[in-house]
């Protein structure tokens, strides 16, 4: 293999890894924020209160 193909493969490799921790990145956040937001059996608990503090 040449130095340019190598080249080539390790970007195409980078590439490849930060398409795939962008989404994975993503759902973190999103996990994150779920569970920032309560207990399951409460629908919306935290996220309700700021919206309803935030009309008055």
């Amino acid at each position: 293999m040449s130095q340019l193909d190598q080249d080539a493969r390790r970007s195409l490799l980078r590439r490849g890894f930060a398409l795939e921790y962008a989404p994975l990145a993503w759902n973190v956040v999103g996990i994150v924020i779920l569970a920032a937001d309560g207990p399951p059996g409460q629908i919306g608990g935290a996220c309700r209160l700021r919206v309803g503090l935030a009309d008055r």
